[in-house]
């Protein structure tokens, strides 16, 4: 049986943006005057910003675009990279369809590849995930908003979330806090769209590549993540599809009512201090 670990550590870094401006970046050293300056040496070359004031532009629209969006929904097909022991690359994956509704509302419908299908609901009460292949679901009662669902998500019951903090509240800063380089790699076309094609470093030695739609909706149609710190190097790639901002997203939609005969299990979270279960993509 194949092994699904994703390499450890999650995307805390999705963007510089907001706080970083326009003149970001590392300043070069100023040159002594010239009557100072050592008349063998020839000028040292100009030093490379660390933060490319031209990668800036799109990462903040999107940010703009998904933190000011009070709902939205899209469908997003993942794949992602396991290192198996004898260091072969096996890539898992599947698709999402995910509707979100500020402060409190979440409902992700979650195909994998090898035939699990999982719903999962929450409605600012409580946190429902349902398996249809074997009509049994799991809940635990949470009141909150969606970034304290995600800590829940994340830290206690050790779902591994890519992508989780594309729908956090402070996204901008998590990003200003995050990432440590970035750069423009240009314009691009995706199915007859134009998109702005940004690299991130993250602390963590996450690399991240960006497409961001160009236009009023800046919203991002293709993510890249490489663990760059993790032996084999693996990534996880996402690509968006039917991205709307303004859905029609009555309550009932995130409300669980169990099918006729599914069966009610525990919701079991790991023990604190323990690692988490390797790899199953969650949610968000």
């Amino acid at each position: 049986m194949r092994h699904r670990d994703v390499a450890s550590g999650l995307v805390a870094a999705l963007a510089l943006a907001v706080a970083v401006g326009s003149g970001a970046g590392r300043a070069a050293a100023q040159e002594p005057p010239a009557s100072e300056a050592p008349q063998a040496a020839p000028a040292a070359p100009a030093e490379e910003p660390l933060i490319d004031p031209a990668a800036v532009e799109p990462v903040r629209r999107m940010v703009e675009t998904l933190t000011g969006a009070e709902r939205f929904s899209f469908t997003v097909e993942k794949s992602y990279d396991a290192i198996q022991f004898d260091g072969e690359t096996i890539e898992f994956g599947g698709r999402q369809e995910q509707t979100i509704r500020r402060p409190d509302r979440v409902r992700v419908e979650s195909w994998d590849r090898d035939g699990r299908h999982l719903q999962t609901f929450y409605d600012g009460k409580a946190v429902t995930v349902y398996d249809d292949r074997n009509n049994v679901f799991a809940r635990a009662e949470r009141t909150g908003d969606i970034d304290q669902l995600i800590d829940f998500l994340r830290d206690d019951v050790g779902l591994r979330m890519p992508l989780a903090d594309l729908f956090a509240s402070d996204l901008g800063k998590i990003l200003v806090d995050n990432v440590i380089a970035a750069r423009s790699i240009g314009v691009e076309t995706i199915r007859d769209k134009k998109y702005d094609h940004v690299a991130l470093r993250s602390r963590e030695g996450v690399g991240m590549q960006l497409w961001i739609r160009q236009g009023k909706e800046a919203v991002p149609e293709r993510i890249v993540l490489t663990f760059e710190r993790a032996r084999g190097r693996p990534q996880f790639r996402a690509t968006f599809y039917d991205w709307d901002l303004s859905p029609r997203v009555p309550d009932r939609l995130f409300a669980f009512e169990p099918p006729k005969g599914a069966t009610s299990i525990p919701f079991v979270l790991p023990k604190r201090g323990t690692a988490a279960t390797p790899a199953e993509e969650g949610g968000l």
